[in-house]
């Protein structure tokens, strides 16, 4: 009776055993499961759609104009504020500088253009519609013109001496020449319809020695 008592025990303690081993397997096994989970999900990466970039990258001629009259608003007030007192070539040069890398950077986003569709070179401003040339010429215009006539102010401060301006002069109607010819190269007919809105620069362009940009922009100086 006591053998048949003690078998009794151990049979009890072995199910029981077995009872608890079972769980513990499920538990390891679904754990194993989660970490393979979590390994897999932390290897996978997030794809890009490149094209975001791209279209992030690349601006219309009407925005590139739109943003370069922004851009240049401030340091062309600062010229426009010289003064026969100030106006020397250590305070000129440094302007004209700014404005040189301000052109620049426009020229380097319209070049980005060459070969897109029509679409994507004439955008609107509000990306909503197309520009016509003649709304492109317009803002060209006056960007042109804002940057003329501001050098024709300060030209008349050194009476026309233009060795006061120094290299810095050149390299502005340089950029200038870069950036019409950039424009004209993505937008046909710009300069015929350009010519007529810039009419009254030719005797500024003439003073300031800008013949390349005046054969650019087919004018007679």
């Amino acid at each position: 009776m006591r053998s048949f008592n003690i078998l009794s025990l151990v049979a009890t303690a072995a199910f029981s055993l077995l009872a608890v081993a079972a769980p513990l397997s499920n538990v390891n096994a679904h754990v194993d499961s989660v970490d393979k989970d979590i390994s897999i999900r932390a290897l996978e990466v997030p794809k890009v759609d490149a094209s975001i970039n791209t279209r992030d990258s690349i601006k219309s001629v009407p925005v590139i104009l739109n943003d370069l009259s922004n851009d240049l608003s401030a340091v062309l007030v600062e010229i426009n504020s010289l003064t026969t007192s100030n106006c020397t070539n250590a305070t000129v040069t440094p302007l004209l500088n700014q404005v040189v890398d301000i052109v620049g950077t426009a020229v380097s986003d319209i070049k980005k253009l060459v070969g897109a569709p029509v679409t994507t070179i004439l955008a609107s401003v509000d990306g909503t519609a197309t520009a016509a040339v003649t709304d492109v010429a317009q803002l060209l215009a006056n960007i042109l013109t804002l940057v003329i006539n501001a050098l024709g102010a300060v030209l008349k401060l050194v009476n026309g001496d233009l060795s006061i301006l120094g290299t810095a002069l050149a390299a502005v109607g340089k950029i200038l020449v870069d950036l019409v010819s950039g424009v004209s190269s993505v937008v046909d007919g710009l300069i015929s319809d350009l010519g007529p809105l810039i009419g009254s620069l030719v005797p500024t362009l003439t003073a300031l020695a800008f013949n390349t940009l005046g054969v650019v922009l087919n004018l007679v100086l």
